[in-house]
Formats: structure tokens, sequence, C-alpha cells
């Protein structure tokens, strides 16, 4: 019976992955959520769910910011999902990351690794955007892996913009005469991003991972340490505003906003204006597609998720 383990397993990113894996392995899976407080609300719904399928649920106490020893959670491990919140942990990210990192290499029974992360933005803009810490952080946690060769098998499922956002965040807003506002700051209607719908891409996407990763076959070798984008679409929040009114027979309007007030995810939408967001790739990626893992579209997104929204 593997052992998968995953760090953040009661977020939106982990459950969906943990999800996906109980759903594909019902009761010949071991599922080990990681989490500061498995007594929560939150941790106790994870393991109805996932038990609802058969899978056998592991709730493993662990605070990763206060913690150096995590040896015991990862014990066994086969398969390990790991994200870390880069808006709770700022600048301890990386080298928590590390830290996990450098557990799991100890391991015999790990066949991967996949770490959740996003492209460097420093970099990529040359200098000019250095305040994109969340995406710093965690592309410095990629190039330690990278730096450590074959001493631990990875895969790094670069993200793209949440589509859940849009829904999550308020930023659809109602108006008087019953047309609908799509407020955003910084990028115009004409900027293009590449999108990942957490809980319909990235969960297929990691399960996909760790069962090629299982097989006889193994991971192909242009997958094998190195970081690659998840999501099934890139489309300019235009396209998303046109889209929406289609749908739902509602006018729609994009309002531009000068900032968030936030010096990251201002300068996260200035990246995704003049940078973009993996324009480097086809979306969805070539080498995921050749494995068969399955992606949404911006038509099912709005379909599911916006069409009937309800205002708050």
């Amino acid at each position: 019976m593997p052992v998968f383990t995953i760090y953040g397993a009661t977020g939106l990113q982990g459950k969906a992955v943990a999800t996906s894996i109980a759903e594909k392995f019902g009761s010949a899976a071991t599922i080990r959520a990681v989490t500061r407080d498995p007594s929560s609300e939150r941790s106790q719904t994870l393991r109805k769910t996932l038990g609802a399928h058969g899978a056998k649920v592991e709730l493993v106490q662990s605070d990763i910011k206060s913690s150096p020893d995590h040896a015991q959670a990862l014990v066994g491990t086969e398969f390990l999902f790991l994200n870390t919140n880069s808006f709770e942990l700022f600048e301890a990210e990386t080298q928590i990351a590390k830290d996990i990192i450098d557990a799991a290499a100890q391991l015999p029974s790990l066949r991967l690794l996949v770490w959740s992360t996003l492209p460097p933005a420093s970099k990529l803009s040359n200098g000019k955007l250095t305040g994109i810490k969340h995406f710093d952080q965690k592309a410095r946690v990629d190039e330690y892996l990278i730096s450590l060769g074959d001493k631990i098998p990875w895969v790094g499922a670069q993200l793209g913009w949440f589509a859940e956002n849009v829904r999550d965040y308020h930023l659809l807003s109602e108006q008087a005469d019953g047309s609908v506002t799509f407020k955003y700051a910084i990028a115009t209607e004409e900027t293009a991003v590449a999108w990942t719908w957490i809980e319909r891409e990235l969960g297929p996407a990691v399960l996909g991972l760790f069962e090629v990763a299982l097989s006889s076959a193994g991971l192909p070798q242009e997958l094998k340490n190195t970081s690659i984008p998840v999501g099934g679409w890139r489309v300019t929040l235009g396209e998303l505003v046109q889209e929406y009114s289609r749908q739902s027979g509602r006018k729609f309007n994009y309002e531009r906003i000068s900032g968030w007030g936030n010096q990251d995810l201002d300068q996260m939408n200035e990246f995704f204006v003049e940078f973009g967001l993996y324009p480097e790739w086809e979306i969805p990626a070539p080498p995921l597609k050749k494995l068969g893992i399955p992606t949404k579209t911006l038509q099912e997104f709005v379909a599911d998720s916006l069409a009937h929204h309800k205002f708050k």
C-alpha cells in the first residue's frame, strides 16, 4: 500500500491532491496529511472526505514553522506533495522547504516529490521586479533541488494564476443596473496569463505524475528533476470577461485599478503585464499532455464557478 504524504493537506492545493489520490486508489492508499492541528474542523473534514473513498488516512501533527524535525512525518513515504504557504512563512519559507527536502532525500522509500512552485520573478525581470517574494522564495527552492542532482527524484508543479481567485477573492461585484464588474489591479484586459484551476487540475496532475513514477516505465527524462507549468489554458483577462458575458447573458465590465496596496501582489501584476507567465510554454504543457494528464478549459471553469455565481 503506497504511502502518500501531503504537506498543506487542509489547504486548497493539498486537499485537491489528497482527494484525487483517494478517488483513484481508495483502500489501496495511505494518505498522510501533515497539519498543524489534527483536531481542527478542517482536518477532521478532510479525514471524512478521504475516508469516504476508503483511503487510510493518517493525520500527523507538525508545525513546520517551529519544528526542525520532519523525519517522523516522512517515515515510509513513497510519494510526497509539498506546498508551503508563502504568505504565512514569509522569508523563512525557502529554508523550511529545504529542511523538509533534506529529510525527504534521506528516505530510501521515496519514489517522487512533487513541489508546488512559481517562477523566479527577480531573475526573469532582470532585477526590475524584486518584490514578488512568493515567487522568488519558491524559485530558490527549485534552485536548491537542482543543486542536489540525483539525490532526490522531483518534479516542480509550476502553478498559473489561480482561477479560483476570481470567485473567492470578491473580484466580481454586481452593479445596480444588473451588470457585473471584474475589478483587478494594474493588469489590463489585454494581459494574458497561464491559469490553473486548482480544484480540478492540480490534483489530477500530481496524481498522474505519481502514477507514472509508480509504473515500470517511470517518469520520462524530460520531466525528471525539473519544473513544468500545470494548467489548462492561457487567456487574457478580457477573454475571461467575454466568456462570462457569453454564458451568463449579463453585461460584464472590466475595471482596472491602480493597485491593491500590497507590493508583492502589485509587482506580480506588473510582472504579468510586462513578462507574462510561462510565455515560453504552450499551455497545457506538452510533456503532461503526452502522459494523458487531463486539464480543463476556460469555458468549463466559467460554467462551473462563475456563470451562476452568488454575489455577496
